[in-house]
């Protein structure tokens, strides 16, 4: 979560060791698709997550010493660091927008806004854009922005519009820009939390063995 007084998270301390994590947006949104990949198993999920965020060192540390508690450790801090919110338990939990948009679906529309209000290339900014201000400047998109037209459309009641032929136009783009199933970031997100749940439990079960 944002902090104007502190640095974003760069770092996971594990017995005494200090291990650099990158939380850059990408790696987030490759995080989340990953997680959504059915031909991955999960144990692997959960190496290649670690991999994602984590330095050289960690990663080695880990293959080495088979350190199934920091493999777990990290990518369960991580997880839940990227849900975190200002307002609400998590950035889904009550908030209508996380509902109403998929990072991926929506990819053109988010890139072409952050050019157009804030002049910022996400693609040039892969690898060095924190995860903590990529959210804070998307959640800023004004509704002059294609992404912030899109989520204005979505969110729209059509009942309580009375002109027939402006309901009737709503309804087009509705249907034209309608998120595909579970595409939502809020379904995403409460797929993960399932997902590295059982798979945290998994891995706890198995070292304990």
């Amino acid at each position: 979560m944002l902090s104007l007084t502190d640095k974003p998270e760069e770092t996971l301390e594990y017995q005494g060791q200090t291990y650099r994590l990158n939380l850059c947006f990408d790696n987030v949104l490759q995080f989340y698709k990953l997680m959504d990949d059915q031909d991955v198993s999960e144990s692997n999920k959960i190496l290649i997550a670690f991999e994602v965020f984590f330095d050289s060192d960690a990663v080695n540390y880990v293959l080495n010493n088979s350190d199934t508690e920091l493999l777990v450790q990290g990518v369960e801090k991580v997880a839940s660091y990227i849900n975190e919110s200002s307002y609400g338990a998590s950035s889904g939990s009550g908030d209508v927008s996380a509902r109403s948009f998929s990072y991926e679906q929506d990819a053109e529309a988010i890139y072409s806004s952050f050019m157009q209000q804030y002049h910022i290339d996400l693609i040039n900014e892969q690898g060095n854009l924190h995860w903590d201000k990529f959210k804070a400047l998307l959640h800023g998109l004004n509704d002059k922005t294609w992404f912030g037209q899109i989520i204005q459309i979505r969110e729209t009641d059509v009942g309580q519009i009375e002109d027939v032929k402006q309901k009737q136009e709503i309804q087009q783009l509705q249907d034209y820009y309608a998120l595909t199933d579970e595409a939502s970031v809020r379904a995403q997100e409460q797929r993960n939390e399932a997902a590295l749940d059982n798979m945290f439990n998994r891995f706890t079960r198995k070292a304990g063995e």
